[in-house]
């Protein structure tokens, strides 16, 4: 879920692009505070706040009544939409071993760098058409289905794992105990007891299985605390996590790649609405026709061959 923060069709004025600023700064800052409210309480309350509040702003943003109800319903919308940049990148790693990830993670680059300049083509035929207000009540109609989608079908990814696997957070990697962990986890051996039955013979480290969850259960909205930190480390650890070389790496790069698109769609619409070209949204709009066939090029690119270079590399590395 993106807003209509990254549309040109919505930065043809001054007052537009003073709002879809405000936007961005709104996102940008409430990132880490949605990572920490993830971090403690799960990331599913935080999608389905994350929604409702944007339904919220697109409310308000429907209203229109003047330019303070048009920067309140962006700044709303920033806020909530960052929960969703911030966080679906850590659900792909809650769901998939780290070979399986590239393809996931170049959809979803795709999907918020790519399909907006798709959908900003389109959006510039309803402003042209309709009227700026349109956009407002489109995205409403969407948000909504995809709060009663979120409510049924997305269950929490967080969760406690043992802390055996936690080898980032050790001097000791001790990778040969953990593989023993895991042949005993796959194949407990049996021994034979009184009245001649087998039985498992489980290790202390192995935990018994849970039973199943429910439907219910996994649509529950709060399902406990997923860590005692203090909101107050949880909103520095990512701070503290740029210190780590691979994790700056990683910010760096994809947020370049967030703000290069963001500004660029807010700047191109400052440009080609004044003199000489004098575009209208349309036109505008038809400028995404580039970016957009960029993004499908170069995320099919990632997806076909990120997963093959981690799984090369892990051979080089030996199995490491």
């Amino acid at each position: 879920m993106r807003s209509t923060s990254s549309s040109p069709t919505m930065s043809t004025t001054p007052s537009a692009k003073s709002s879809s600023s405000r936007d961005l700064l709104a996102a940008g800052a409430s990132g880490p505070i949605w990572c920490a409210l993830s971090r403690r309480y799960g990331k599913r309350p935080c999608f389905l706040a994350s929604t409702l509040f944007d339904i919220i702003g697109t409310t308000v943003g429907e209203a229109g009544l003047s330019y303070e109800y048009l920067l309140a319903a962006r700044i709303i919308q920033g806020f909530s939409t960052s929960a969703y940049e911030s966080m679906i990148v850590a659900s792909v790693g809650d769901l998939y071993f780290v070979h399986q990830r590239g393809l996931r993670i170049a959809i979803i680059n795709w999907v918020l760098n790519s399909i907006p300049s798709l959908t900003s083509i389109i959006l510039g035929q309803v402003t042209a058409g309709l009227g700026w207000r349109w956009l407002f009540h489109m995205f409403e109609i969407f948000l909504v289905i995809q709060f009663v989608l979120n409510i049924l079908f997305s269950p929490e990814t967080t969760y406690i794992r043992d802390s055996s696997y936690d080898i980032d957070q050790t001097r000791d990697e001790n990778l040969e105990e953990l593989a023993k962990t895991e042949h005993r986890r796959e194949h407990p051996e049996t021994t034979v007891v009184e009245g001649g039955k087998f039985a498992a013979q489980i290790s202390d480290s192995t935990k018994p299985i849970p039973a199943k969850k429910t439907w219910v259960q996994e649509m529950a909205i709060y399902t406990g605390v997923y860590s005692h930190y203090s909101m107050f480390k949880c909103i520095l650890g990512p701070f503290i996590t740029l210190f780590n070389p691979g994790a700056l790496y990683c910010t760096v790069t994809s947020g370049l790649l967030n703000a290069w698109y963001v500004g660029t769609a807010i700047i191109a619409a400052g440009i080609f609405s004044a003199p000489p070209y004098n575009f209208g949204p349309s036109r505008i709009a038809n400028i995404g026709i580039g970016p957009f066939i960029g993004g499908i090029i170069g995320s099919g690119v990632i997806a076909f061959t990120s997963d093959m270079v981690a799984k090369w590399l892990t051979r080089l590395n030996k199995g490491v």
